[in-house]
């Protein structure tokens, strides 16, 4: 089958410079290694679906991957936003809000990452159908929800995975009074899954509730982030920092492959990078399908009716 190579004008892709540049950079460092993943953006394949250009009778070709490759998680981070919004506003128009709930594990540096995945999914699963939390967030109230999967590492206690959930909630209770609920039954939900107590979280840090109408910390704030994170990386010449997120990792493997100046790289700053490689490639490998963002509307909400869905 014959494919056309993709043009290396700015007009060929949409996707921003800095999420092929990460791409590039984790092919670069073997990070990247499944051939699709690889291959992902760099032929014209079909007709466009979700993003039609007129002058562009074809679009291209993509992993459809986003738990493994940037491009992909791009494209479904900026679907996901422009199908909620409509949601959103109606929810805040009609004195809704949005619930930002953050649930960690307590996580030590002898814990293998795959582990802890498994543990994380399996509890967060179990937490949704849980009585405390369906008290607060049924059907009656949540309008939609918006998961997301991610992983932070740092030399104090290695990997830490965690998840979010955005719940579009019409509930008036106070986020406290909702922690404070939930708080005790996530810690007997994670027990359930492990037989590690060193895993079981405080009733303190276990799950962090707080309003985020915005819903940037998910979506829009990320690719900012990204940007400036290159920037800062650049120019501290790689300065050590507490802890990183997947994304932050990256932006600093970028930013080593695409110095802004000539300057010979010193031994402390390889061995850094090293490391970054090395983090990134635990991450990557033991990923799972469901770490990346994904949606679920409420059909029965009573706001669902006045919504005009996003038409692509």
């Amino acid at each position: 089958m014959h494919y056309t190579q993709l043009s290396d004008t700015p007009t060929s892709d949409p996707i921003p410079p800095h999420i092929h540049n990460i791409h590039q950079s984790l092919i670069h460092h073997n990070i990247i290694t499944h051939p699709r993943v690889i291959n992902c953006s760099s032929h014209y394949w079909k007709q466009e679906k979700y993003l039609p250009f007129p002058d562009k009778p074809k679009q291209l070709n993509r992993c459809n991957r986003p738990n493994l490759c940037p491009i992909c998680s791009h494209l479904r981070n900026q679907s996901i936003h422009t199908e909620l919004k409509p949601y959103r506003d109606v929810l805040l128009d009609n004195g809704g809000t949005v619930h930002l709930l953050t649930f960690t594990l307590r996580h030590h540096k002898s814990h293998p990452l795959p582990v802890l995945n498994q543990v994380l999914t399996n509890s967060i699963k179990q937490i949704r159908q849980s009585y405390s939390f369906k008290k607060f967030y049924s059907s009656q109230h949540r309008l939609f929800t918006l998961t997301q999967y991610e992983i932070s590492w740092s030399e104090e206690s290695s990997f830490h995975p965690h998840c979010h959930l955005h719940i579009g909630t019409t509930n008036p209770n106070p986020t406290n009074e909702i922690q404070n609920i939930i708080s005790p039954e996530w810690r007997k939900t994670v027990a359930k899954n492990t037989s590690n107590k060193n895993l079981i979280p405080s009733l303190k840090q276990g799950i962090n509730i707080t309003a985020n109408p915005s819903l940037v910390h998910s979506l829009d704030k990320k690719h900012e982030e990204l940007i400036q994170e290159t920037k800062r990386q650049t120019e501290t010449r790689f300065a050590k920092r507490k802890s990183y997120s997947k994304e932050k990792l990256e932006s600093i493997l970028v930013s080593y492959d695409n110095p802004s100046s000539t300057s010979t790289s010193s031994p402390k700053e390889t061995s850094f990078i090293a490391e970054v490689v090395s983090h990134l490639k635990n991450i990557y490998t033991n990923i799972i399908n469901r770490f990346h963002s994904f949606k679920s509307i409420n059909t029965c909400h009573p706001l669902f009716p006045k919504v005009t869905p996003q038409t692509k």
